[in-house]
Formats: C-alpha cells, structure tokens, sequence
C-alpha cells in the first residue's frame, strides 16, 4: 500500500479512534514537505487540538481556552463589535502549544498575519496562483515550543500566494511541480449559515461543472465516478447547493464517519475541488472544515448519484 492511500484512509477514521491514537491529516499526494521530521517524530503525532470544539451535550461547542492559547494575532472573527460571541457555530483558532504533554500534530500548515493556514487539497496547474505574500519557513516540527508559533513559521517551507479570486484572509496556496496545493484558514472563524462558507468563502453557485463522487469504500480504493453535468443535472445539484447555502450550520457529532455515504467533489470551473462528506440524515460536511456541518434534504441529490 502506498504512503498516500495509508493517508487517505487515516484521514477516514473516526474522530473517537482519532483522538486515541492520533492521526496524519495529509491529503492525496502530500510528497514534499519534510518526511524526515515526521519520522523522527516516531511517525504518528498526538493529535492536541484540530477538533478544538466541546461536543458535550447542551454545550456552546466554544472551548474558549482553545481559542485563546495560539498564536499572535488571535482573531476577530469570534465576536462581533460589541464583544459578544457571535450566533451559530464558533471554530476556535488551533492551540499548537505543547503544554500538558501534548504536540501539535504534523499536518501542513504555516502562519500568516496571525491565521493558521491547513492544507486542503491540491490541484493540477498554477494558473490560479497570484501574488506572492511571503516564504514559510518550515521550522515548526514535533518539538518546536510555544514561542517558535510565529510570523511565517509552518510545518511546509516555501513561498506562499494568493488565491486569484479569494479572500486571502481564507484561502492561500503554494506551488510545487505543477500542481497548487490549497490552504484554508479553517480555524478561529463564526458562521451562521452556509452562505458564508459555501457562497462568500468557496464560491460554489454557478461555478461548477463535474462531480466526481466515491463511496466511502470507492475512496479507499480509488475508484469514483465522474459526471460530467448536462442541464437537466445541474437543476438537481444546484437545488442541493442552495440547500447547503441557507441551512444553518451545527456542530458534527462524534461517530460519523461511519455513517458516510458519500465523497463528492465538486469540479469548479477555475479548477479549485469543493469536496464534501454526505451522511445519512441529510448531513453534509466541507472537508476543509470540519467539526461543523449543515443538516439538508439531500434525497434528490442521492437519486441522482445513485442513478
């Protein structure tokens, strides 16, 4: 088995198993920052705090201690501008300290501006990549401590540039070999609905025109299927994106891997990959984010999968 398939299938596991054991949290192909720091990290990092958000019941989901033990910068996206915390649901910034005996784990990722950037995907050309906004230094490793969190530090060394046609304050990437690897700010952010992360964010109405789809057995053996859209398609997957885009966005539970029914990627037109998880119950969650989801009448969409 290949080092990426052992990847994509850890990046399945269930989020209980997850917290146990720990877990590699690189995407398809992650073949060049620093496998030499991975392994003298014995391999397998402990995971501290990518699921920074209490799931107890009744709770807020807001560990407010989580999102206050990172980085300079912090954020200003958890409160509005009286100081409340705001309505809907609240990721907190990634605690990278390693107090308590806890390591930050060895996903990619850098600093910029105060925000933590985490790998989301990868896709083939460099066309959307645009101005040049600074050089991660890739000095951040399993013993790195609290004060080496820094301006630009990261577990990846490299440039690093804008989006063309993204908020910068989102999404950022880097170039290797042909191909733009994406990161998301995908922590120390407050939504309420799916309009900010599927329309203000990714940018999804309108813009697509494929779907590439797997089982959760199909992605671990790398045998989707691919639609290309013809008009009367598009009526079922855009009434589905408009769903996504006006429910309101809850906390996902613990467990729900297992019920997964589908991966979907949704094929933008400049390239970028929208990739979602499908649960049973109508839930649907945005891979570059989790802990959150919303909660849809996806019957149409499964039909049409299915079909």
């Amino acid at each position: 088995m290949k080092v990426e398939q052992i990847h994509d299938a850890l990046n399945l596991l269930d989020d209980s198993i997850v917290q146990q054991v720990g877990r590699v949290r690189s995407k398809k192909r992650q073949r060049w920052y620093s496998w030499a720091a991975v392994a003298a990290c014995f391999c397998i990092i402990v995971v501290s705090a990518l699921r920074a958000v209490s799931f107890g019941a009744g709770g807020s989901g807001f560990d407010g201690a989580a999102g206050e033990n990172v980085t300079s910068g912090g954020s200003d996206a958890l409160v509005d501008g009286a100081g409340q915390l705001k309505e809907g649901v609240t990721i907190p910034m990634l605690d990278l300290s390693t107090k308590n005996g806890e390591m930050s784990d060895m996903m990619a990722l850098f600093i910029y501006q105060g925000r933590i950037y985490v790998e989301y995907v990868w896709i083939e050309g460099t066309e959307l990549v645009g101005k040049r906004l600074g050089t991660a230094n890739g000095t951040i490793d399993c013993w790195t401590r609290e004060e080496g969190y820094v301006e630009q530090a990261g577990t990846v060394a490299g440039d690093f540039y804008q989006v063309k046609g993204y908020d910068p304050s989102f999404m950022l990437c880097m170039k290797r070999e042909g191909e733009t690897h994406l990161f998301i700010n995908n922590n120390g952010i407050a939504m309420v609905k799916g309009m900010e992360l599927y329309e203000e964010r990714l940018h999804l109405g309108g813009n697509y025109s494929t779907l590439e789809y797997y089982t959760k057995a199909q992605w671990n053996n790398g045998t989707g299927q691919v639609k290309n859209l013809t008009e009367d398609d598009r009526l079922v997957t855009d009434r589905f994106v408009a769903a996504l885009m006006d429910a309101e966005f809850i906390y996902t539970e613990q467990g729900m891997l297992d019920e997964m029914l589908y991966l979907v990627d949704f094929q933008m037109d400049n390239g970028v990959q929208v990739r979602l998880r499908l649960y049973e119950g109508g839930y649907v969650e945005f891979v570059g984010m989790r802990s959150i989801c919303v909660q849809v009448d996806m019957d149409e969409l499964l039909q049409f999968l299915e079909g």
